[in-house]
């Protein structure tokens, strides 16, 4: 404790605070560009779209940034040679302990204080649904694990060589590594430390694996995983239903939300044996897996489709036919209203990401089945 207490002593006059000040602002200013460009419409997704691109700014300026933390931290025993005097007082395994738990501090307080002002900004944008506390916590905790193996190759750097543009340049390079790696094949980007920072953009089921590759439990993740995916098997081989389908909700300003040709919720309708509407709608310019649609363009490409599933994580569930029809009344007229195929999600839906494959089993019965017990579903409900 008291080599930790003479850290934090002799860091005093480094500017750690000003450093620390300074990458806040850029991931705030970064994220806050990215959102003025985005509609209102795109923002019904903001959590979503908050993590996603944290995970990539986390990517390229983390990398950086902690290699300047482990730099300012290290150059004052370079100075007078002043590590060799201190290897004659303490051994050079505590005090490299002595600094890796100042780098653990300070890194947990500004990534902490780094997600209380993302959520803030969510809560300040009116992004849509309650706010993912934790969500957050997960994400925090993941960033810091990664920081700190990072944090502990830097700061070798830092004391093995004096002149500091060296762990500096290792630094730029992680960073640009980082951003490049999330093109690379997922076992290649094991490989890679800075690369874990782009891994936690991963959604649903696959943030199992991430879990499992941290905190040295791969094989039980993969298990997990594995078990998860097997739970659909026996649909994998299964024919075609010949049901088509449309995921969707309708906003409060008359337009229609619909999940994109190639987004997951797509691919989940085919492996439960239908087919989605959409499937030819492609990407509008942003980095979302929704895309907003007029009701004419919804009416059209909607009406013959033999099962609704209205997405209630956006606008809130719904409980009756008519409070669907109340929100839009053109809908009288599509073949599911008026067959009594129209199904509302949990809201919480995306939220229990690894029972994800209980939506295809819940998609599969409906494609399949007469009129399914909804009792009998875990993430549909028949409106009547």
């Amino acid at each position: 404790m008291k080599l930790l207490g003479l850290e934090f002593y002799k860091c005093r006059r480094r500017k750690v605070v000003l450093v620390c000040a300074a990458v806040l602002a850029a991931e705030l200013l970064w994220f806050g560009a990215y959102l003025a460009r985005q509609d209102p419409e795109d923002l019904l997704h903001g959590w979503m779209l908050l993590f996603y691109n944290l995970a990539m700014i986390d990517a390229i300026i983390l990398p950086i940034s902690v290699a300047t933390l482990a730099s300012r931290n290290c150059e004052l025993e370079h100075k007078g040679a002043s590590l060799k005097l201190l290897e004659t007082m303490v051994t050079p395994g505590r005090l490299y302990l002595a600094k890796l738990a100042w780098g653990a501090l300070v890194l947990a307080a500004l990534l902490i204080i780094r997600s209380a002002l993302f959520l803030g900004m969510g809560l300040w944008a009116g992004f849509v649904g309650a706010a993912p506390l934790g969500r957050f916590g997960v994400f925090t905790l993941l960033s810091w694990a990664v920081s700190m193996m990072i944090y502990g190759l830097q700061q070798g750097l830092s004391l093995r060589f004096a002149n500091q543009a060296v762990a500096l340049v290792c630094g730029i390079f992680g960073s640009f590594i980082g951003i490049m790696s999330m093109l690379f094949p997922p076992s290649l980007v094991r490989c890679v430390p800075w690369g874990y920072y782009g891994l936690m953009a991963l959604a649903r089921m696959e943030w199992v694996k991430l879990y499992g590759v941290l905190l040295g439990k791969t094989d039980e993740a993969e298990q997990v995983f594995d078990d998860a995916v097997q739970r659909i098997a026996p649909l994998l081989d299964g024919e075609p239903t010949g049901k088509t389908a449309a995921f969707f909700s309708i906003t409060s300003n008359n337009l229609a939300t619909v999940r994109k040709g190639g987004d997951y919720v797509a691919k989940m309708i085919g492996l439960a044996g239908g087919s989605y509407v959409f499937a030819d709608l492609t990407d509008s310019g942003n980095n979302l897996a929704t895309v907003n649609i007029s009701l004419e363009d919804f009416y059209a490409g909607a009406r013959d489709a033999d099962v609704l599933l209205y997405n209630s994580t956006i606008e809130g569930e719904l409980r009756t036919m008519d409070e669907l029809l109340a929100k839009c009344p053109m809908l009288a007229d599509f073949k599911a209203v008026q067959s009594g195929s129209v199904w509302c999600t949990s809201q919480s839906l995306f939220q229990q990401s690894m029972e994800l494959p209980e939506l295809i089993l819940d998609m599969n019965r409906v494609f399949t089945e007469d009129d399914p017990d909804d009792s009998e579903l875990t993430f549909l409900t028949k409106l009547h």
